[in-house]
């Protein structure tokens, strides 16, 4: 648990992340850049001016530093936007990790994703998650529904982040996998659906993963 000031830093963080959607900023680049900036290292240092002078003046500075790489797109929502800044800032002060590792290990598309299944459960709890996402995997057999040729896929590739659920030994984390691929041999369509349970953290407890023709 992070002291009453570090708190209120990751609250001006997630602030300032919901400010630049009124620049129509491109959520995605805004976001990787800030945590690659100077300005972020400065307001990630133990003291600094700049956490003292809230979300408006740390935008400025924002602004100023990366100029026109800022871009007008894409945007994410407001809530989505000051949970990703909040739990980067926690993330940082929790570990002491480096921004530019950390938005490395869980960049904005899969913050974006791990939102829905993480934004409401403790930060420190949905951190942990994110590092085990990060280095949980599976890899699989199958057998193409069309020629029984062998095709190996890393499943990490094609899983989306569901659910988190408390356990006696830590968080259990589900992944949906659902995609769509081409057998390397026959150039015939197949499907694969299913879950995948990671509990305890990097350790598959179960697949429930399966090969189909393709739908037409």
């Amino acid at each position: 648990m992070l002291d009453s000031l570090r708190l209120q830093l990751c609250k001006i963080q997630g602030r300032l992340f919901e400010l630049s959607l009124t620049k129509n900023f491109d959520s995605e680049i805004f976001i990787t850049l800030f945590m690659k900036s100077k300005t972020a290292g400065d307001f990630g240092l133990k003291y600094n001016r700049l956490q003292w002078a809230g979300e408006e003046y740390l935008l400025e500075e924002v602004v100023a530093e990366l100029g026109d790489k800022l871009t007008a797109g894409a945007q994410y929502s407001k809530d989505e936007m000051f949970w990703i800044g909040y739990t980067y800032c926690y993330w940082h002060f929790l570990t002491e990790e480096d921004n530019k590792k950390i938005v490395l290990k869980a960049p904005p598309k899969k913050m974006l994703k791990s939102y829905a299944g993480l934004h409401t459960i403790d930060t420190a709890l949905a951190i942990e998650d994110l590092i085990g996402y990060e280095r949980f995997d599976v890899e699989k057999i199958y057998e193409c529904p069309s020629c029984r040729t062998s095709i190996k896929l890393r499943l990490s590739d094609y899983w989306e982040f569901t659910a988190s659920n408390e356990r006696q030994m830590g968080h259990e984390a589900e992944y949906s996998v659902d995609c769509n691929e081409h057998c390397p041999k026959c150039g015939k369509g197949y499907r694969i659906t299913g879950g995948i349970w990671e509990y305890p953290a990097l350790a598959l407890n179960d697949d429930t993963t399966k090969i189909d023709r393709e739908s037409k």
